[in-house]
Parts: C-alpha cells; structure tokens; sequence
C-alpha cells in the first residue's frame, strides 16, 4: 500500500486563525448530530500521533509565531534586565544572535511569510520523505531546521495512561467524554517547538526538551486533577437534571483542557525567558555545553518553584 499524504482536513485547529479549537470542535459535533454521521477525528486522539511533528509547527506559523518564535529575544528581555546592556554566558552562535536583530531574523524568525513551511522550511519535519500508513513521520529529514527541535505535549499524553499518587489523573469516566468530544491531545494548540539541545535555548528562549520534562509533567498531571473534578461534576448535573443538555459536558471537558493548555504555554514561555535572562551578565564565560546544560538545569529547578507558587 502506498504511503498517504497528510490528511489536513482532519486537523481542526489548522483550519480558522479566528476560531479557537474548543469552537471548532462543538461545532463540528453539532453538525454530526444533524446529520447523523459520526464526528470524524484522527485516530489515537489520546495516544501520541507522528503528525503531531506537522500539526505543532502548522499552528504556530498559521498564528504568526504564537508571540514566540517570531519576536527577537531582546524585546522582552531588556524589561527583565532593567533595560542593563547585556553579556552572554557563551560564544556560541545563538546566544551572539541576541545582538544581532539582523541576523536572529534571517537565521531563525519564523513564521518566514508565505505558506507553511516557508522558503526555508523552518520547522518542516520532512521535506521530500511520505508519512507510513499509521501516520507515523519517516526520516525527519528537516529536524535540524532551524536548529534540532522536537514537539512537546503541553497537556501530557501521560494525563491518559499514567497514575499520579494512588490514583489516576482522569477517571475513566471522565476519559470517555473527552474521547467522546472529539479532543486530541496532538492538536497544534498544546504543542510547543522545543529545542534539542541547550545551547539553543537562546535562539526562542524555549527550555530545551532534553528527556522530556518531568517537573513540568508531574505539575501537570496534578493540576489536571482540577479538570477531572470539574467534568465529573457536569456528568452528575446531567444525570440530576434531565432537561440538561445530555452532552453539556462535553463542551465543558474541551473548554478547560484548552485552558490548561494555554496556562501550561505561558508557564513555560516565562520560564524559558527567566531562564535566559538569569543567564545573562554573568561574570564567568561557559565553553562547553555540559556546563550551560548544568547551569540551565539549576536555574530551571530553581525557577519553577516559583512558576508552580504562582
């Protein structure tokens, strides 16, 4: 059987830069519900996909760079700093590029402009290679563009298969309605382009996604414990009052998996800059990336402390 394409037509969230996915959702349910068909959704919503690698950079460039990947460092670093000139840690051709607005914009800006993936393909996990029937990406041709990245889960693929504490993250009660409702955890909304590896930090002020980041994932999956509560609560509404909408819950389970996505983003986002900016003016040079890694690794756990009290 020959390799298919990528089935676009599947990904709401890439369909409308003014519609959010919650909405794309309920009203794609609404029109299943008036014909009679079944909502057509990607398989494995709750299962990691290989076009979760496609779907995560499609929705940042059809969202001009999520505020992100498409603004120079020093446009909110300098705040950080107290508006101090700045010293790099390191040489490396990254942490230079925060000087050099010029270059930063030609070598890593993205969205490029045009179509995704852009004249550079920036972002683009394979240019010429076909996806495997089970949607699963061959070669990753382009993962060095334009530096080595990977797509990182916002909401954890965890929330659905794994235990935190005794008990599970989602009851199985609650799983089923947000399996029901059409969510996938592969939507480009809770995907964020990381870096491989630490030197590049600097280029997006994105915390590199070396062995994914189990702080962050433990925080996580506690705090989608809130979710569940809130969704079993809609499920026994419903079940108490008859004239209800049967489904309510539905809407209510994507609304705040949406929520927890955009909260999980920002958290991450700040923390990426408050990691570069504590980095910044430092009187010691750093030559190698184990001793960046190092210092990054400690500054991030120290950091997050404050991120969760907040």
């Amino acid at each position: 059987m020959p390799p298919r394409k990528i089935p676009k037509h599947l990904f709401l969230e890439l369909k409308s830069e003014t519609e959010d996915y919650p909405a794309q959702l309920k009203k794609l349910r609404e029109e299943r519900q008036k014909t009679g068909k079944h909502l057509r959704v990607p398989s494995k919503r709750l299962e990691r996909s290989g076009f979760s690698q496609y779907r995560g950079p499609a929705y940042v460039h059809l969202h001009r760079g999520r505020d992100v990947y498409n603004v120079h460092p020093l446009e909110y670093l300098r705040p950080l700093l107290g508006g101090k000139a700045i010293t790099t840690p390191t040489r490396a051709r990254p942490w230079r590029l925060l000087q050099d607005e010029a270059g930063w914009k030609n070598e890593v800006r993205f969205p490029e402009g045009g179509a995704f993936p852009g004249s550079n393909h920036f972002f683009n996990v394979d240019r010429n290679k076909p996806i495997d029937i089970k949607g699963v990406l061959k070669g990753f041709a382009s993962f060095h563009l334009p530096y080595s990245w990977s797509p990182h889960h916002l909401v954890p693929i965890e929330a659905f298969s794994t235990r935190t504490g005794d008990l599970p993250t989602f009851s199985e009660e609650v799983v089923q309605a947000i399996n029901d409702s059409g969510y996938d955890v592969n939507n480009g909304h809770n995907l964020m382009l990381t870096p491989r590896s630490t030197y590049d930090i600097a280029y997006h002020c994105v915390i590199p996604h070396q062995g994914g980041h189990p702080n962050f994932n433990s925080y996580a999956l506690k705090d989608l414990k809130k979710v569940n509560r809130i969704v079993e609560k809609e499920i026994d509404a419903v079940r108490q009052d008859p004239s209800r909408k049967h489904d309510a819950f539905l809407d209510v389970a994507v609304d705040k998996l949406y929520e927890a996505e955009t909260d999980y983003w920002n958290k991450l986002r700040d923390l990426g800059r408050d990691v570069v900016a504590s980095l910044l003016n430092s009187s010691h040079v750093v030559r190698d990336e184990d001793r960046l890694l190092r210092r990054v690794e400690t500054k991030r756990k120290t950091l997050w402390q404050r991120v969760k009290l907040g």
